[in-house]
């Protein structure tokens, strides 16, 4: 594989269609310090200076659109949302080709530890990598936020609720490699995740 170079053109995907079902309300609008959930990630991915930044909106498009209105991103929106978030990964994956990225990095809007320092961590590792696929390390597992190579995007356009990107990144056959991240990684899925996380980082 030819090594990747400074050149290519990078775009970030926030991916925030869901229904927060388990939070019990709009997670993407919850406040974290003096902005939205949503804003931080928006905010981090625009530090980071990639060519573009998208978000993709489902659940809820109405109520959350209008807190973005500020930032210069496009935002997509997920018909499919109720299928899974495997949709909005097959979206931004399509949107990324359609546009004629050479890299997109994938990330969620509920994780406000992902700094702009750790998506840049993450860019000049997959600068310098083979891999088609720069992750992040949870443990003894892989997630997002990743950087995926457009050699990969294709197997991403399949993806439905079954199958979500952390199976594609946790499969022998994916040309991978992972970093872990000098800031604790967490997801907030739920009231007592926000309020604990709260807590403890603000």
């Amino acid at each position: 594989m030819i090594k990747k170079q400074n050149t290519e053109k990078t775009t970030i995907a926030i991916i925030a269609a869901g229904a927060s079902v388990r939070m019990g309300k709009v997670k993407q609008n919850l406040m974290w310090d003096t902005r939205t959930l949503l804003q931080v990630s928006v905010e981090n991915a625009l530090q980071a200076n990639p060519d573009s930044v998208f978000t993709i909106l489902g659940a809820n498009y109405d109520e959350i659109l209008p807190t973005l209105n500020t930032y210069e991103i496009e935002v997509l929106k997920n018909k499919q949302w109720r299928a899974g978030m495997g949709t909005s990964i097959a979206l931004a994956a399509d949107y990324a080709l359609e546009k004629g990225f050479d890299r997109v990095l994938m990330m969620l809007c509920d994780q406000p530890s992902v700094d702009a320092q750790y998506i840049e961590q993450l860019f000049r590792q997959a600068n310098m990598s083979e891999a088609q696929v720069v992750a992040s390390q949870y443990g003894e597992r892989r997630g997002v936020p990743a950087v995926f190579d457009k050699t990969i995007l294709h197997r991403l356009l399949t993806l439905d609720e079954d199958m979500g990107a952390r199976t594609l990144l946790n499969q022998a056959s994916t040309s991978i490699e992972s970093i872990s991240s000098p800031q604790p990684l967490f997801d907030i899925d739920t009231a007592e995740d926000y309020e604990a996380y709260k807590r403890l980082y603000l």
